[in-house]
């Protein structure tokens, strides 16, 4: 069972105008409103090819670490560069709304949830400090997937385990732990334990394709491959 943790309320980036009725209201487009970052391994995008938008584009994105990039999605739906400009937005502007849509979803009256529960629930007993993070609706690791979300996440769990020194795991998209106290070799050692404990049954038996093949530190804002 994982448990509610909650972080300080973090300042949203999509800017503020002034409605016609004199009110204050983030200018949203409301189809866009569910749209979420999610992370993907570099290699997704070659193998995805064209949107499932409707439009049958090029899929916008942006890329993230050296091995990893974040695209958009909206009730599962990978966004093209053809539907962002349908609402006149840039990629990096689209970016920072879904980024605001991933916090307005976790807000509470007392700050931003997440869901964590103790590493060792996963990896198993040996495992050195550290927690698995669940967030609804969005996948564990769109937390990765931007500079504000990186930063609101890293804060709170440095918090919780008291130590800012974090390692980040993400063998897919829905699974992320951090922990502390551990060299590289160690992270990249639990990295599989993760992959082996997560992975579908269908690959048991074949080559697993993970998020991300290294454990992650953030980086000015970014999650970055230590090897």
């Amino acid at each position: 069972m994982t448990a509610p943790t909650i972080a300080p309320a973090a300042p949203l980036t999509t800017t503020i105008g002034t409605t016609e009725t004199g009110t204050t209201a983030a200018r949203t487009p409301q189809a866009l409103a569910k749209c979420v970052p999610i992370m993907r391994p570099g290699t997704w995008l070659d193998q995805r090819g064209l949107s499932d938008d409707g439009f049958c584009d090029s899929l916008a994105h942006l890329p993230l670490s050296r091995t990893t990039a974040v695209t958009l999605s909206v009730d599962d739906m990978t966004l093209s560069h053809r539907a962002l400009s349908e609402f006149n937005l840039p990629m990096r502007q689209a970016w920072d709304l879904a980024a605001d849509n991933v916090l307005r979803a976790a807000h509470t009256p007392e700050g931003t949830q997440f869901w964590t529960r103790p590493a060792t629930r996963l990896l198993g007993g040996s495992a050195p400090p550290g927690l698995q993070l669940r967030s609804s609706p969005v996948p564990a690791t769109s937390w990765l997937a931007h500079p504000l979300l990186l930063s609101v996440m890293h804060d709170h769990v440095a918090r919780l385990l008291g130590s800012s020194a974090l390692i980040f795991l993400a063998p897919n998209t829905d699974t992320l732990v951090a922990l502390t106290g551990c060299s590289i070799s160690t992270a990249t050692s639990w990295l599989r334990v993760a992959a082996e404990h997560t992975q579908p049954a269908s690959q048991f038996f074949g080559s697993t394709d993970l998020l991300c093949a290294s454990p992650l530190v953030a980086a000015h804002g970014f999650p970055t491959e230590l090897c």
